[in-house]
């Protein structure tokens, strides 16, 4: 209670400190002159008398001092000195301190984009309904999709999960009618995936089991947003899918892209329709054309060790009776004789070790790339000239050499500068639609900050 009470004390007096200041200073004055007035009784002079009433207080500036640190927060007070004298250096000289602000800025910008892209891909779990219970399934250790027989077997004979469900995991369609012809890419479902992944709908409803080769759709809600200006009554409505017309059935929410964070899907259609977007779509009768991606729930009660020790005998099983390829080979065989899971929304294994190698590199540019911009930063300290009166060292190239400087310096400076603003701009405010890379069904390549990351990269490498 007495360290409370002397912190809101020293809090009071930080608070107070011009006050404090006048009442001190009247009281050491005080002082003083009773301590003179001894002096003069003893027979010294009045300058004397003054001097040894200070030396006897221990000097003006030393008592103040003193009544400082005992009555304020002597830390706080040195912090927001040095604050106002580094404002104040920095108001002098306004361009080095634009520099070394946007430098600084941008490369913990690209940082944080770098790491906020693994939690996003590789740590952060899918939005969907008790992503815990939700697993990818897989055939073997490389994370291989399945095929639909072996889908079909698999869900015929499991017991250890309440849902199975499967997916095709890149669409691409041309979507017409309002506006002009727009490539878009979405995802082909089985007519339960939406109800195994507990996702609810924002408008209207996901799939019935009826619906499994029925010419239906659900929008993303980016591309319901964009494409389609939020029409409230757009469920009921068709949309034309290259060429074929498709019922909107529901609009899935603005979070959910796809369950792989991987993807970024704007439509899901039922698996039994999508040959009409896709003439060269896996056949549905090849046992060895792995290509479904599969996701299902466990039941309430059951572990994810009862479910692996169930997977191992039905892969088991599986491999016995699976019939054989033209090689004589079984088509579940060798390392192909285990089903493997994680949690829905992760990478495989295979892909996440290279997704972890190439965000990796892509966090080591950038803590290179922030490297850079600190030189950058400590060459605009030493390229400032020592003389105050002096200007930044080559900063305009129309304005009068410094000493030392001979032109050239200031033309390339200002070549390499505008070429990386064009850079910038093209970056940062290219045509999406037109360029390759910026329409992509790949999430962390059509992301902004990835633009953001090459236009600063473009600026500091120039």
């Amino acid at each position: 209670m007495r360290k409370l009470r002397a912190i809101l004390m020293r809090l009071f007096g930080f608070l107070h400190a011009r006050r404090g200041e006048d009442d001190f200073a009247a009281e050491l004055e005080f002082h003083v002159a009773m301590h003179t007035e001894d002096g003069i009784r003893s027979g010294l002079s009045l300058e004397e008398a003054r001097r040894q009433a200070l030396i006897r207080l221990g000097g003006a500036e030393q008592a103040r001092q003193a009544y400082r640190d005992r009555r304020t927060l002597p830390w706080l007070e040195s912090l927001l000195r040095d604050l106002q004298y580094s404002m104040r250096k920095l108001a002098k000289h306004r361009g080095a301190t634009a520099v070394a602000v946007l430098s600084i800025g941008l490369g913990i910008g690209a940082n944080a984009t770098i790491f906020s892209m693994v939690s996003r891909f590789v740590l952060r779990p899918a939005p969907v309904g008790d992503p815990s219970a939700l697993l990818g399934l897989h055939i073997g250790e490389g994370g291989m999709p399945f095929s639909w027989p072996i889908y079909n077997d698999f869900r015929a004979q499991e017991k250890s999960f309440s849902g199975v469900a499967g997916y095709y995991p890149l669409l691409s369609a041309s979507l017409g009618g309002n506006g002009e012809p727009e490539r878009v890419w979405g995802q082909a479902v089985t007519a339960n995936f939406f109800d195994v992944i507990e996702l609810r709908m924002m408008r209207g409803r996901s799939f019935f089991s009826s619906e499994e080769n029925e010419p239906v759709i659900v929008l993303g809600a980016r591309l319901w947003q964009r494409r389609f200006n939020s029409d409230p009554a757009i469920v009921g409505k068709t949309v034309t899918l290259s060429g074929h017309l498709f019922t909107v059935v529901g609009v899935a929410p603005v979070a959910f892209h796809s369950v792989d964070q991987l993807y970024d899907a704007q439509f899901w259609v039922p698996l039994g329709d999508a040959g009409q977007l896709a003439p060269n779509f896996p056949s549905q009768s090849d046992r060895i054309n792995y290509w479904l991606f599969t996701v299902a729930r466990l039941r309430p009660g059951v572990t994810r060790t009862q479910a692996a020790a169930e997977l191992e005998v039905l892969a088991k099983g599986l491999a016995l009776t699976a019939p054989e390829a033209s090689d004589g080979v079984s088509v579940v065989s060798k390392d192909r004789t285990s089903f493997t899971f994680e949690q829905a929304g992760t990478l495989p294994s295979g892909v996440q070790r290279m997704a972890a190698l190439f965000l990796t590199a892509l966090s080591v540019v950038v803590l290179l790339v922030l490297a850079i911009a600190c030189a950058n930063v400590a060459n605009c300290s030493l390229l400032r000239p020592s003389s105050a009166s002096a200007r930044w060292l080559c900063a305009w190239p129309w304005e009068p050499r410094a000493a030392g400087c001979s032109g050239k310096c200031s033309w390339r400076a200002w070549c390499s500068d505008w070429a990386a603003a064009s850079w910038v701009c093209f970056c940062l405010y290219g045509p999406r639609g037109r360029s390759p890379l910026f329409n992509c069904p790949y999430r962390f390549l059509s992301t902004l900050p990835l633009r953001w990351i090459g236009a600063y990269c473009s600026t500091h490498l120039s």
